[in-house]
């Protein structure tokens, strides 16, 4: 189980050089294919002052990151590459190929950043009040609110073809996602009687596979139709009271 962000937080998205070095970047090059000029680095710096955006900022990863998102939702995968991640946070064309090294380098931390977002939101759904079955649902409802909120970052969080799967900070995220889940389903076995290891990853997955198969619908499906109603509540409550 590998994106309502409840926290905002950013576990990766930190620059850890605090500064924007691309600024002495000698080849500009973009690493996607799509820059045949970008040797003059002044050009980022000129684009960057004229629409009012600092080019030198302690951030700079995290506005990249932010740059993908936006591309993702507009234009999907296909319209992602490292030039226009750079003119939207006003940088060089080098400035991504510097802190990501290639593409697929840059997804990986984009889900990342956003597993770790999921992960928060899960989290406190499980901090909840009431019965072990109520903060089940409600670990349901934040998994479908962060797909409906975030369609770009989830559209490739679980696609492992697009990121490097074996990331250690990507692993320890992700898993970290799932043993949410399985959290989850521990306390329903423990408030129905059972053992809290009853059937409990056969459990886990199969509400995993209900709920995310459901966001998909809402996000691409049919029930992404304008004015189409999605009772969610009502339908995780009746998804899941199968899995307790």
């Amino acid at each position: 189980m590998t994106d309502s962000d409840s926290t905002g937080s950013d576990s990766t998205g930190s620059d850890s050089t605090g500064s924007d070095s691309t600024g002495s970047d000698s080849t500009g090059s973009d690493s996607t294919g799509s820059d045949s000029t970008g040797s003059d680095s002044t050009g980022g710096q000129s684009s960057a002052r004229a629409s009012g955006r600092a080019y030198h900022h302690g951030d700079l990863r995290n506005a990249l990151l932010d740059a993908v998102e936006a591309i993702l939702q507009e234009r999907g995968k296909a319209g992602l590459t490292f030039r226009e991640c750079a003119r939207r946070a006003g940088v060089s064309h080098g400035a991504p190929a510097h802190h990501f090294g290639d593409l697929s380098g840059m997804m990986t931390a984009f889900a990342t950043r956003a597993f770790t977002r999921f992960d928060e939101a899960l989290a406190a759904a499980l901090t909840g009040e009431g019965t072990a079955a109520r903060r089940f649902s409600a670990l349901g409802e934040a998994y479908v609110d962060f797909a409906r909120h975030h369609p770009g970052a989830f559209s490739v969080m679980f696609e492992e073809v697009a990121i490097r799967a074996d990331d250690a900070a990507f692993r320890a995220v992700s898993e970290s996602a799932f043993g949410r889940l399985l959290d989850g389903v521990r306390a329903l076995n423990r408030e129905a009687g059972r053992d809290e290891a009853d059937g409990l990853e056969a459990r886990a997955t199969a509400a995993w596979s209900l709920v995310h198969g459901y966001a998909r619908l809402i996000i691409e499906g049919p029930f992404s139709r304008p004015g189409k109603a999605v009772p969610i509540a009502e339908t995780l409550a009746l998804l899941e009271g199968g899995i307790g």
